[in-house]
């Protein structure tokens, strides 16, 4: 059985939902603010598939620093190669 990837916002994740100090796609800053650290990553995808590539998404807030992994698991489980957090 696969382990449910979570995902929470960062502290510079939620500065960013209130002062935008990055130029994020609007995808991206929905996608952000839906980041509550309680909803599994296979349940995002169901409820917003209208954005699109969610876990490339992912990965560009991750490599902004704008969202963290919920540590319910090893880390490393998630990491896929090239360093990317989400396996595509």
């Amino acid at each position: 059985m696969e382990p449910q990837i979570v995902v929470r916002k960062s502290e510079a994740g939620m500065q960013e939902v209130f002062h935008r100090h990055t130029d994020l796609s609007p995808k991206l800053r929905t996608l952000l603010i839906m980041l509550n650290g309680t909803r599994a990553i296979v349940d995002l995808e169901k409820s917003l598939a209208s954005l699109g590539d969610l876990r490339g998404m992912l990965d560009e807030l991750k490599a902004l620093g704008l969202v963290e992994i919920e540590e319910q698991y090893e880390q490393s489980d998630a990491i896929g190669q090239g360093g990317q957090l989400f396996k595509r």
